[in-house]
């Protein structure tokens, strides 16, 4: 019996021996099919389809959605970044067509001038707390490419405001003793373009973490190991420091320091130059060594050599404003900020992105400025009022006018007007009785005289924000573009 079962597992072995050259010859030769189907219909390797290859220009860019975030009162910021596919090449896209934000645009915010390669958690879309399944859309056309981002609230997209804060860290941070920086701009004045100005940032911070030492290199002794530079580049300030970028604006801003700048006394400073009249949006960031905040400055820029002021504000509570006296403070502001101005008054909010528009809030209450377009001049109404005065000029009241004028709300605080200034038709001479806060919608110049014949050029862009006080008498033209705003009169 067990010669049976030898004999069994000695013809078994032989098999299986006597089996294997055909097996792997088999192998063989499917192997080599596989390689020759595979050379037949192998695609040529062109140089443009190497993935390593880098250009410079001529690439599209791909909008990015980061995620969304919970705000206190319940509605939800949608975050958005993108990925400008050239190394080099900088784009300047303006609101419309080829970029666009929905519902509710296509301006809402958004970027209009696009750095090179990725830029993530750049751009924020407000949207209320009964959102629901709706999606929110940013579609850019560059290069003769169309790529769409797609937000929505799905749970497994909720991110934090940490998270942006440390650039990506999972760390909740629960226990972590350190605080994010507070910044905030210096205003800036008489902006004119290829005339460079002077950035201040003013920088607060809890001094965590402590920046690390340096480490010192040497070359005077060959024999000591020495610690490893893996960079040629300028290394970036340790502890406290300042970064700017451009988000909107016509052309490049140029910034004569591209590196971080180190807090020094509480300030950051850099030098910048619009090239171009137009309304620009920078970005500070303040960083810690851990966590960063950030704050958007609006500059509007007027001609070279016009000698017209500008105004810029910062977005939020924790900036200057646009104007700031004793009877309004002014921001210039959009759904995208995080640091969204809570006025302490009751409040105008004049809409940039859809002329015509705005709202007046209560005392405590939020506007709603992705209704208003994404972008809105906040007015608080401060307390003071003042009797107008009484008209003995010999000249109408400014307002109402004849023209192409609506009155869009009256109260016991405001009267808010919507005009129109028609190309070569002056408006009658007028007396202004009452202090006023001009937001002008469009891009262009008036000339303004008095009843004595002193005449003065006022230039100005979409956005820009004149505070103008009463007793004043003269007559207006449109010198240049086209002219329109929305004047709210002051009681």
């Amino acid at each position: 019996m067990s010669n049976e079962r030898l004999d069994t597992k000695d013809t078994v072995d032989t098999k299986i021996k006597n089996n294997r050259p055909i097996f792997v010859s088999i192998v063989l030769s499917v192997l080599g099919l596989v390689a020759v189907v595979g050379e037949a219909g192998a695609q040529p390797n062109y140089p443009t389809a190497i993935p390593q290859t880098k250009f410079d220009s001529g690439q599209d860019i791909q909008p990015y959605f980061e995620g969304w975030i919970r705000n206190a009162d319940g509605t939800v910021d949608m975050v958005f970044g993108y990925f400008n596919r050239n190394w080099k090449e900088e784009l300047a896209i303006p609101p419309g067509e080829k970029n666009g934000v929905e519902p509710g645009g296509p301006d809402k915010g958004q970027p209009t001038y696009f750095l090179p390669r990725r830029q993530s958690w750049v751009y924020r879309v407000r949207v209320p707390s009964n959102f629901g399944k709706q999606t929110v859309t940013w579609t850019i056309t560059a290069a003769g490419k169309t790529n769409t981002a797609y937000g929505d609230l799905n749970p497994v997209e909720e991110i934090t405001e940490r998270i942006i804060q440390t650039r990506g860290n999972l760390n909740p941070g629960e226990d972590d003793p350190n605080k994010p920086p507070v910044i905030n701009v210096a205003p800036l004045s008489n902006v004119a373009a290829g005339t460079p100005v002077t950035l201040t940032a003013n920088v607060k911070d809890d001094g965590l973490p402590k920046p690390r030492a340096p480490v010192q290199r040497t070359t005077t002794d060959a024999t000591k190991i020495q610690a490893q530079a893996n960079s040629s580049a300028p290394q970036r300030p340790r502890g406290l420091n300042v970064s700017w970028m451009q988000l909107r604006g016509p052309a490049k801003v140029a910034f004569d320091k591209s590196n971080a700048i180190a807090v020094a006394d509480g300030r950051a400073m850099a030098a910048a130059t619009f090239p171009t009249p137009g309304t620009y949006v920078l970005r500070a960031t303040a960083n810690d060594g851990a966590l960063s905040t950030r704050t958007d400055v609006t500059v509007n820029v007027a001609g070279s050599g016009s000698g017209t002021p500008g105004t810029s504000g910062t977005l939020g509570n924790s900036g200057t404003p646009i104007v700031d006296n004793d009877r309004v403070t002014v921001w210039d502001a959009t759904a995208a900020d995080p640091n969204m101005p809570h006025p302490a008054n009751d409040s105008v909010w004049v809409s940039v992105s859809r002329p015509g528009e705005m709202q007046f809030v209560r005392k405590g209450s939020r506007p709603d400025v992705a209704g208003l377009g994404g972008r809105a001049i906040a007015i608080d109404v401060k307390a003071k009022t003042v009797t107008p005065l009484e008209n003995k000029t010999g000249y109408p009241l400014a307002f109402p006018r004849p023209g192409q004028l609506k009155k869009l709300f009256e109260n016991d605080r405001v009267i808010v007007w919507d005009f129109a200034w028609t190309p070569g038709v002056p408006t009658p001479m007028h007396f202004h009785d009452k202090d006023v806060v001009v937001t002008y919608l469009a891009e262009g110049a008036l000339k303004s005289t008095t009843p004595d014949g002193q005449s003065t050029t006022n230039e100005f862009s979409t956005g820009t924000v004149r505070y103008n006080d009463r007793n004043r008498v003269h007559t207006e033209v449109l010198a240049k573009g086209s002219g329109r705003a929305v004047i709210t009169e002051l009681k």
